[in-house]
């Protein structure tokens, strides 16, 4: 495999190989804007132009979520005894939306021909006034890539959040298509797309096509796996993670999103981490694609 740092519009690092391409953009928050394997498209990205950075930030297309996932409502929360407002950029629901990295350009510690490796430090805002360093790492394969997230805890105070990732995946023809996965609880939203109440489930197994939904689940396995004709994806997650599923209207791709807690977990504390001062969390997610002849 070969990488090569592409100078365009916008910058991108280009991991390629017969049949393999990866291109990941440091401006836009360290994410994957294009994943081909075996020569067909897995991970859908945007135009690496003006207009592709307007679509980014619209979808967030595999936007690394830091650090919390999904939503928070009204952007507020209460942490310790102390209450906090974050920027309400969901403007149509008054919500925060996707945390705080995912607009930021990244850092580059290092590279090689099949990894990188971006480095985020927090410049302290009276939204989120803790001082972290968020280290991301791509180890990529001709069969996919790894995910790796290290949180380390900069300041003085115990700090809360939570971890995910946004990939959209190309799945044209969505009755030909079925997602699997072991849940036990799916969390239902307000009209505010926030979770207010839930339901115990089975496990998933069903066609695309039949999604309409952007909701949570807890899962009880590790695996998640998409099935199309010419595909099987399998995305391998830490034990009690959740996972966000959101099927666009154009249904052309399906957002599956692990993640370590659920939307709003700054106030209702669901999967909700706390770091102390000084200490490093570790998270790590598996993508692997096997192609189909």
């Amino acid at each position: 495999m070969n990488c090569s740092f592409i100078n365009a519009h916008i910058g991108y690092y280009h991991f390629t190989d017969t049949g393999f391409s990866c291109k990941i953009v440091p401006s836009l928050g360290g994410s994957v804007q294009e994943l081909i394997v075996g020569g067909k498209t897995v991970i859908k990205g945007v135009p690496l132009s003006s207009m592709g950075k307007k679509e980014y930030l619209t979808f967030c297309n595999s936007a690394l979520l830091f650090p919390f996932p999904n939503r928070v409502a009204g952007g507020t929360y209460t942490f310790g005894d102390t209450g906090f407002q974050l920027e309400q950029n969901e403007k149509n629901l008054g919500n925060a939306i996707h945390g705080l990295v995912y607009t930021e350009t990244a850092e580059v510690v290092s590279q090689s021909d099949s990894s990188l490796k971006f480095r985020f430090d927090h410049k302290i805002n009276d939204g989120y006034p803790f001082a972290y360093s968020l280290i991301i790492t791509y180890e990529l394969s001709l069969s996919g890539l790894k995910l790796k997230f290290e949180v380390e805890n900069k300041g003085d105070v115990s700090m809360p959040f939570g971890l995910g990732w946004h990939p959209y995946f190309v799945s044209e023809e969505q009755e030909n298509f079925s997602i699997q996965f072991k849940t036990d609880k799916k969390y239902l939203t307000n009209e505010t797309m926030i979770p207010d109440r839930s339901e115990m489930m089975k496990d998933m197994n069903l066609k695309l096509s039949e999604l309409e939904i952007d909701n949570s689940f807890r899962l009880t396995g590790t695996e998640i796996l998409l099935k199309g004709p010419d595909r099987l994806l399998k995305i391998v997650v830490p034990g009690g993670s959740f996972l966000q599923l959101f099927n666009p209207s154009e249904k052309d791709c399906i957002a599956i999103e692990p993640m370590s807690c659920i939307p709003n977990a700054f106030n209702n504390k669901i999967g909700l981490n706390e770091l102390a001062p000084g200490t490093v969390f570790k998270w790590n997610i598996e993508l692997k694609v096997a192609m189909i002849p």
